[in-house]
């Protein structure tokens, strides 16, 4: 279907008065503000403790890949690490910066409403509709750097196919260029889609311009060798991840219909706004990564361009004037109005949610689990004395301010293959740490990415003994385990 070549002179559905103009935006100020405290608030997952432990080692002087495992691209973690030497490898640190990059990234989010609906209402609901799909994945996490990212790319390629010159079309590279470096899947999405954009313009300078800003971005990758790259971000998420990962193909299925109608609602739509359908092809690109870990969470993430497409068809079916043009008017008010009902639904059952555990810490500062486990782990240990925790505590090292006996910072059965675990074995025997920290009925085992008795499991059964058991909220959940010294020490 062609698009049309201008964006309409006639505004899509709108209020009287200022609130079209100085309100809406002041209401995403606050929105954004909004943000900012909820997204504080929830406790660090797993992902959080990757992200900042892998920041806090690369301040220490290890490079990714070479000096300690990971199968994501690096940049969520040296930007994190640029803050950590800036202002101290803290959690308070990293919560902040990451609260300063959500209410950037809000303003980011209506900037690109705008170029397609006049509508300040609108422009609001995208922006609930937004809070709910970014609580999906807490502040401080790869995962919601990329989505950030993908929200910037996203505007620049949508400003790309409406300027259609080399210095946008070079952007665009860049711009995909840099959500690859936060997230390679998420990154390949926009390099398609980026590719398909400059080839269908059919102009080789707006061709050559894109790739020279997708390959001057990527420079930097070539400080690891390319066979190191290849094994730890290409052949280890293909072949081991999908075997291990929950999968729910009925998601990405949901996710193609909401497309789908998307798709054709915007074609019978008599004012589509350039731009509409590289926006379209991102959210379905976007889409197409989450399939190994095809869960609400992660389709959430990559659905943030939906709300924007949605009004954006809307607003094309109620410009203009008569009697069906003012029928989608009302319907797209009812459909504003249930998006603001949802949201303060939605955002009522979250602070009542939270509201129990903000009497002790209200402002949220703290992490009573890891920060206790911290303390008893520097308690047990030198400063800058390795440890090793097991099977998937990558939290700690970065909480404890200790550094990992291995270049393993997370071990599980049924996502690393044999000859990791032969490794990890190795390096604990070279380096043979007083401590080890072991979880017990990890929340990996329970999603069955993870069986206990592994030979790492034999190994240190043989060679540790338990030294105490530490239990939170009246459950046994770790266990500390101490080095048996030789028979040849012992006398």
């Amino acid at each position: 279907m062609q698009e049309s070549s201008a964006v309409s002179n006639q505004p899509g559905p709108t209020w009287p008065g200022t609130l079209r103009s100085a309100f809406p935006v002041m209401i995403v100020g606050t929105l954004a503000a909004l943000y900012a405290v909820i997204c504080w608030y929830p406790q660090p997952n797993p992902d959080v403790g990757q992200t900042l432990t892998s920041a806090w080692q690369i301040t220490q002087g290890l490079v990714p890949y070479r000096d300690f495992f990971e199968f994501r691209t690096p940049g969520s973690f040296y930007v994190l690490a640029g803050v950590f030497q800036w202002f101290g490898a803290t959690y308070l640190a990293a919560k902040i910066f990451g609260t300063l990059l959500v209410l950037l990234t809000a303003f980011g989010l209506d900037r690109l409403c705008r170029l397609f609906t006049g509508s300040g209402w609108a422009r609001v609901a995208v922006q609930i509709a937004w809070m709910g799909l970014l609580l999906q994945f807490p502040l401080i996490s790869f995962n919601t750097y990329a989505h950030l990212a993908s929200i910037w790319a996203g505007y620049v390629a949508v400003q790309a196919w409406r300027k259609r010159t080399p210095a946008w079309f070079a952007g665009l590279g860049a711009a995909a260029a840099g959500v690859t470096w936060m997230l390679q899947q998420r990154g390949l999405a926009f390099i398609l889609v980026g590719l398909g954009m400059a080839l269908a313009v059919r102009r080789w300078k707006i061709f050559f311009a894109f790739a020279a800003g997708l390959s001057i971005a990527l420079l930097p990758f070539l400080v690891w060798p390319p066979q190191l790259l290849w094994a730890q971000l290409v052949v280890y998420p293909l072949m081991q991840y999908p075997g291990a990962a929950y999968r729910s193909l009925g998601w990405v299925m949901a996710g193609a219909a909401v497309l789908s109608v998307l798709a054709i609602v915007a074609m019978h739509a008599g004012r589509n706004r350039t731009g509409f359908w590289p926006l379209w092809w991102i959210a379905a690109a976007s889409l197409a990564t989450t399939w190994s870990r095809a869960d609400w969470s992660h389709l959430a993430l990559a659905f943030w361009a939906v709300p924007v497409l949605w009004f954006s068809c809307a607003a094309g079916f109620a410009g203009g004037s008569g009697r069906r043009q003012e029928q989608c008017r009302r319907a797209f008010r009812w459909q504003v109005a249930l998006v603001y009902v949802f949201g303060i639904s939605a955002g009522s059952v979250f602070v009542r949610s939270q509201w129990a555990s903000l009497a002790a810490d209200p402002f949220r500062l703290h992490v009573p689990f890891w920060e206790e486990l911290a303390v008893l782990v520097q308690q047990r240990t030198a400063p800058d004395e390795p440890i090793f925790a097991t099977p998937y505590l990558p939290q700690l090292y970065f909480f404890s301010q200790r550094p990992n006996a291995t270049r393993h910072n997370w071990l599980m059965s049924r996502l690393d293959p044999p000859e990791y675990f032969s490794e990890v074995i190795d390096e604990l025997e070279s380096a043979k740490p007083r401590l080890v920290v072991r979880q017990l009925n990890d929340a990996v085992v329970a999603l069955g990415f993870h069986r206990d008795g592994t030979v790492v499991d034999i190994y240190l059964d043989q060679h540790y003994r338990v030294a105490e058991r530490y239990a939170y909220l009246d459950r046994p959940v770790v266990e500390f385990l101490e080095r048996i010294a030789p028979a040849s020490e012992r006398q």
